[in-house]
């Protein structure tokens, strides 16, 4: 039970490990088969789990893991039951034990030890069969009007690039920095208004930056990890350039 309290960076001692092992049992009904998916996180963080029974004892645990784009796996494991709610895989490749329980229907994983996993990618967290509700699901709704949105689509059409590509899994598999700032454009003239700036760790999508006048033009610019020539859009037609940005 203490194991299933909280994760650790390193797998139980060999004692714990045992006991955890003996404890093994028969299950007489299947509440884990199925395929499941990380729910109350970040977009960037979904992970999906497929569950399916082999026989009284036993279960076949795989599972796919982000964050952003590194990504982690749990392949083809031999999950073995320690009651009809709880489940757990030792992966003694990589030392690293998951802890896998059910209540009220909802999944939740523990995790000793780092995994096959990347950077900053864990298999902690709830899981449901459900679908799954991410933290940041309204970002562009709280962040953006609908005109705005409707602006920037045929702003990127018209400039040859998609809008789901290139803004909003910017903003929803990225990480979004919200800023009042004041734009200086080539000419000199200065406008205030709002920086949206939209970053992907590890290159899972293209980076946006988009500054939102206070007078309603718009300024975007895209590019993707290691691509260096930056594309750039505008709704205001005199300027052919990104202004420089300087954040309150």
């Amino acid at each position: 039970e203490s194991l299933l309290t909280e994760s650790s960076d390193t797998i139980p001692e060999q004692t714990s490990l045992d006991e955890l092992k003996a404890s093994a049992t028969e299950v007489s009904q299947d509440l884990f088969s199925g395929k499941w998916q990380r729910t109350n996180c970040v977009t960037g963080d979904f992970a999906t789990v497929t569950i399916r029974q082999n026989d009284d004892n036993t279960a076949n645990v795989s599972g796919f893991f982000y964050d952003y784009g590194n990504v982690g796996s749990i392949n083809n494991a031999t999950g073995y039951y320690i009651g009809d709610n709880k489940l757990f895989v030792l992966d003694e490749d990589y030392e690293t034990l998951y802890l896998f329980s059910i209540e009220d229907g909802n999944m939740k994983i523990i995790q000793h030890g780092a995994g096959n996993m990347g950077d900053d990618v864990t298999s902690i967290g709830d899981y449901t069969q459900d679908e799954p509700q991410y933290t940041d699901a309204d970002v562009i709704e709280n962040n953006f009007t609908d005109e705005q949105i409707e602006t920037i689509k045929t702003m990127l059409d018209e400039g040859g690039l998609d809008y789901t590509d290139c803004f909003e899994n910017t903003l929803l598999y990225g990480v979004l920095t919200v800023s009042k700032s004041t734009a200086t454009f080539a000419d000199g003239s200065i406008q205030t208004g709002t920086y949206y700036e939209a970053v992907a760790p590890h290159g899972f999508t293209y980076d946006s930056y988009t500054f939102i006048a206070d007078d309603g033009e718009i300024y975007y610019i895209s590019t993707a990890e290691d691509v260096t020539e930056f594309i750039f859009l505008t709704t205001n037609d005199s300027v052919t350039q990104m202004p420089e940005i300087e954040k309150e």
